[in-house]
């Protein structure tokens, strides 16, 4: 269906059981939800890299899998800080994702319930936190190199992932991966109010292994607007 969706979002409905030769389902309605809303940043804040998330509330206690299926609907934002998504009525949970990373470093408190016919203007107000990663090795003139950073987050809800995309979580901590770039001795990443556990993963922990492995660790509890970490990664070899 036309959207200004354009993340590759798919519409999930469930029809019931085929409990005859001929079996009649009756459809929802399928008219969206128009939503107009901006959200309200600083003037040196990273729009490009911001993105509004919804994810339908009500999805993801269906089964054990239900959010991994619950595919969220995603749109960027412009300069302003201006979006307009499609959504069908139902109730979501609002967030806002860094597209660097893929986390989700907002989650609003209260969720939005939409019925057809509805045009409402939605606004959302969060507080940036940023995460600053720098890498060091105690090797004197050795390139600080990091394939990347591994996260793990307390869930925001039942219903809400901290992930743009699906990942693998245990209780209630759900673990993410942060790429670095190639020739990179940092990482920047806006990150949720939370206690963070990042493991630094460099290619030299298992020499001869061919991967990555955990060879530095810090856990930090996120409250001011600005934190940096220092990790230490083995030189080269």
């Amino acid at each position: 269906m036309p959207s200004r969706d354009r993340v590759g979002n798919g519409i999930d409905i469930e029809l019931g059981e085929l409990t005859a030769p001929t079996t009649t389902f009756t459809l929802p309605d399928l008219r969206s939800v128009i939503c107009q809303g901006r959200v309200e940043l600083p003037p040196d804040a990273p729009t490009a890299r911001i993105v509004v998330v919804a994810r339908r509330a009500e999805a993801s206690g269906r089964s054990i899998v239900g959010p991994m299926l619950n595919h969220p609907f995603v749109v960027g934002i412009d300069d302003a800080g201006g979006f307009a998504i499609d959504l069908p009525p139902a109730k979501y949970t609002l967030q806002l994702a860094d597209l660097q990373s893929g986390l989700v470093f907002h989650t609003e408190a209260t969720d939005l319930e939409l019925a057809a016919g509805e045009t409402p203007e939605l606004v959302l107000r969060p507080t940036l936190h940023w995460l600053e990663v720098h890498f060091e090795t105690d090797a004197e003139g050795a390139p600080a190199i990091c394939s990347g950073v591994q996260l793990q987050v307390p869930r925001a809800s039942d219903a809400a992932s901290n992930s743009l995309w699906p990942g693998g979580w245990s209780g209630n901590v759900e673990q993410l991966y942060c790429a670095v770039e190639a020739g990179s001795r940092e990482l920047r990443l806006l990150v949720p109010a939370a206690s963070l556990a990042l493991h630094a993963m460099s290619p030299f922990a298992h020499p001869g292994a061919g991967n990555s492995g955990p060879v530095d660790r810090a856990t930090i509890e996120v409250t001011e607007p600005v934190h940096r970490v220092t990790m230490r990664v083995p030189p080269p070899k």
